[in-house]
């Protein structure tokens, strides 16, 4: 049976149970670490997918307006998705799906609610561009690569970033 829990505040228990999580790279540890971090900062909303009473993995969202020159984008935005090690690229018998994929559908029914509670439009996310796999992984699954120009504090950065509608 499959469950997804919404967490959207910080104990140090769910710091304990995070770190049971099996990682591939010291880099995702600390990524891990930056989700509970913004959690506790009110910045993002987890969900997290337990399976059999196994963690098998979370997405942390938050709603925010990507800005260009041109538009504003008010968009749920993935900060952060992961799958611990044992179940990557595994069909979940539960599920009938990879992990990775539920936790995507899961983001869209979310986005689709809040597109009618906040206006959101899109769902985005700032990819690891040396991570091609993943980008095609995104790509398969609906989302398009773009090219945006934003300012932060008033320089102009030309950025890549997956969208895809609601």
């Amino acid at each position: 049976m499959e469950t997804i829990i919404t967490i959207n505040k910080f104990d140090i228990d769910l710091k304990k149970r995070f770190n049971t999580f099996k990682t591939k790279t010291y880099r995702e540890a600390e990524l891990i670490d930056s989700m509970l971090h913004k959690l506790k900062k009110k910045e993002v909303v987890i969900y997290l997918l337990i399976v059999d009473n196994y963690m098998v993995g979370f997405v942390a969202l938050s709603v925010n307006k990507l800005l260009s020159k041109d538009f504003e984008l008010p968009s749920v935005e993935i900060e952060y998705l992961f799958v611990d090690n044992d179940f990557r690229g595994k069909v979940i018998s539960n599920l009938n799906q990879k992990a990775s994929e539920y936790l995507i559908y899961q983001t869209k029914i979310i986005s689709k609610k809040l597109q009618d509670n906040v206006g959101v439009r899109s769902i985005v996310l700032y990819p690891d561009l040396q991570n091609e796999k993943l980008i095609d992984f995104y790509v398969k699954i609906g989302f398009h690569k773009e090219k945006i120009i934003t300012y932060k504090k008033n320089k102009k950065e030309l950025e890549y970033w997956l969208i895809t509608k609601i």
